[in-house]
């Protein structure tokens, strides 16, 4: 019986060790894995951004994939499209105001390869602003196997961007209060987002501030500083008890 249930244990460890390995995000012409984690993307005027990505299969077998996206946070007159298909050759969907849209085709990638996924940003404002997407790549069985979230900030001019600014949170996990400290910050706004996209916690920030978060409930939530003259910051606080 124990030689059944250690037989059983390492089984699950292995799919699961091969669940979290079977995709892989990277920059087109780089090949650092960047799934799980956020990227920071400077929209300088109102011209459409746009950023290429491939998404590869690690698994050991074909499957058929889908992205899905959810808006965490968009100005109301900002677009976004999803570009996702087959190496170099990705279907382009308009946009779509829904929270949480998925790609109507899946595509079909082998071991090993990579399908093409883009993303058109459209900014249409006269403003410094900010937007917040998550993408989750996966199968229509299993749609968030892994992740990448994207943050663009939005500037007038290059030069509005005046400071060298550095971020830290303290301590990270943390089952009380946490220190967040903005180095050269004068003053902004600060936000503590869950992963559903729900603002636990709203209100001004000066460049430091101690966070009661003992009545949070665990898990991940992600805290996003705003301010003049800098980028919008995005940083993952990890809430244990």
């Amino acid at each position: 019986m124990k030689k059944t249930l250690l037989t059983l244990g390492i089984a699950f460890l292995a799919g699961t060790v091969a669940l979290a390995q079977s995709i892989s995000v990277k920059e087109i012409g780089t090949s650092t894995d960047i799934s799980g984690t956020t990227v920071l993307l400077s929209a300088t005027s109102s011209s459409m951004l746009v950023a290429d990505y491939d998404v590869f299969n690690e698994s050991s077998t074909s499957d058929n994939f889908i992205v899905t996206r959810r808006i965490m946070s968009q100005p109301a007159t900002w677009e976004n499209e999803v570009c996702w298909g087959d190496a170099g050759f990705g279907q382009c969907y308009p946009n779509n105001a829904s929270n949480v849209w998925v790609t109507p085709s899946s595509v079909n990638l082998a071991q090993g390869q990579y399908g093409s996924f883009t993303l058109h940003i459209n900014p249409f404002s006269a403003f410094n602003d900010y937007a917040w997407y998550r993408y989750y790549f996966g199968t229509a069985a299993n749609p968030t196997m892994d992740s990448l979230d994207v943050v663009v900030n939005q500037a007038l001019t290059v030069k509005e961007i005046k400071k060298d600014i550095s971020m830290s949170v303290s301590p990270n996990p943390s089952s009380e209060y946490v220190n967040i400290k903005v180095s050269n910050f004068e003053k902004g706004n600060m936000k503590i987002v869950d992963v559903l996209g729900n603002v636990v916690k709203s209100e001004s920030f000066n460049g430091f501030k101690s966070v009661d978060v003992s009545e949070f409930r665990n898990g991940v939530y992600f805290i996003v500083i705003t301010g003049d003259g800098v980028n919008t910051i995005n940083r993952k606080l990890v809430v244990k008890h």
